[in-house]
């Protein structure tokens, strides 16, 4: 596990939205300042190598170095890094979205997304994840892990929330 210093500061919002287009590919540059610290480059480079040996090793992918051609670029929605899908070849996920030849390993959050999508993905991760869940309830459980799938009714009394108290008027 890794963890950055959220070193990370948000300048004002650019006057066309939420970032400056610099290019007619949509490419945006936004104001985020980000200098990250000695201690979270070598979080992400410990990262980096741990998810290249699994990939590299099992024959997933090959895994080139990240660059910085253009200095400031991002994406909003990075997607399919770890997709779901039928063929092993092309997809790092079952579909039951557990890494292959690595049991108890599920990924359930962008990178399972089998493609790049055309709209906001937050609907489409959700559904996914939450079509997840019955697999990975089962394969706890298969491992001897006691589950309880569901959650308690908003106010009931196992539920975290508490009922709204009514005033008299």
């Amino acid at each position: 596990m890794s963890e950055d210093d959220n070193e990370g500061v948000f300048g004002p919002p650019p006057p066309t939205g939420n970032a400056m287009r610099i290019s007619q590919q949509m490419l945006g540059q936004g104001n985020l300042e980000y200098k990250p610290t000695e201690n979270t480059l070598r979080g992400w480079a410990e990262s980096d190598a741990a998810v290249k040996d699994i990939l590299e090793r099992d024959g997933l992918a090959t895994v080139n170095p990240w660059t910085n051609e253009v200095v400031g670029a991002y994406t909003v929605h990075p997607l399919a890094s770890c997709r779901i899908g039928d063929d092993p070849a092309t997809s790092a996920l079952d579909d039951r979205h557990e890494l292959r030849n690595h049991p108890g390993i599920f990924v359930t959050d962008s990178s399972a997304v089998p493609c790049g999508l055309t709209v906001n993905p937050a609907l489409t991760i959700s559904a996914l994840a939450e079509r997840a869940m019955p697999g990975i309830v089962a394969a706890a459980s298969e491992r001897g892990v006691r589950v309880r799938y569901g959650a308690p009714a908003p106010g009931s009394a196992a539920s975290a929330r508490r009922p709204a108290e009514r005033t008299a008027a």
